[in-house]
């Protein structure tokens, strides 16, 4: 018995020496993460387990391949913002298709990721990360064979705003001719299309 790739190959009975016409039960078992290709030799096609008769001497060939990765989708972020000279944080995404040794970006570089689970990663995001403010492109990438880039999330990075009486003050960051702001209240960011205009205002929000 030969093997290419991961895996193993049972034999049933599993003797030294077999007669005349003995049936032999070959069974190909697969690393996790591989497949049976296909066996070759004097053992054809793909079946598994496979019979074998014996009326010579007999050699054959288990081919395992690995299973292509899929391509990841992310769908939410936790948190979705920080503010500009914050300190890290662990951000945790969630998604589908995730496999050991998937991978955050952030703004496309790679940042130290731990898989958690097929939906679920969680990255290390430094201080130095945070040191401007603006909208950051997350992605999660699984390696190959297969796998790919997933779709983009955007997380936000706002100014610390100041604090004016019973109001928090805001300065806007641009990105794609928007200008936004974080809503304190609800917790959510906005965005105006200022359409490409130069824009010096900030705004105010009620904390």
């Amino acid at each position: 018995m030969n093997v290419v790739g991961s895996g193993i190959v049972t034999k049933n009975p599993d003797q030294a020496h077999y007669h005349y016409g003995d049936v032999v039960q070959l069974t190909a078992v697969a690393a996790a993460g591989w497949s049976l290709s296909a066996w070759s030799g004097d053992l054809t096609g793909s079946t598994n387990p496979a019979s074998l008769v014996m009326s010579n001497n007999r050699s054959v060939t288990a081919t395992f391949t690995q299973i292509p990765n899929p391509v990841p989708t992310i769908t939410s972020l936790s948190p979705t913002t920080a503010t500009v000279g914050g300190p890290a944080f662990t951000l945790l995404v969630t998604g589908t298709d995730f496999v050991n040794g998937s991978t955050v970006h952030w703004n496309g570089a790679e940042r130290t990721t731990t898989w958690l689970s097929s939906t679920l990663l969680s990255a290390t995001i430094t201080a130095s990360d945070l040191a401007a403010s603006g909208q950051i492109s997350i992605t999660v990438v699984n390696p190959a064979p297969g796998g790919g880039v997933s779709n983009v999330l955007f997380f936000t990075i706002v100014i610390r705003p100041a604090t004016i009486g019973d109001y928090k003050l805001y300065l806007p960051f641009v990105a794609n001719n928007n200008v936004a702001a974080l809503d304190s209240a609800a917790a959510q960011v906005i965005a105006t299309d200022y359409s490409a205009q130069v824009v010096k205002s900030v705004r105010m929000f009620r904390s």
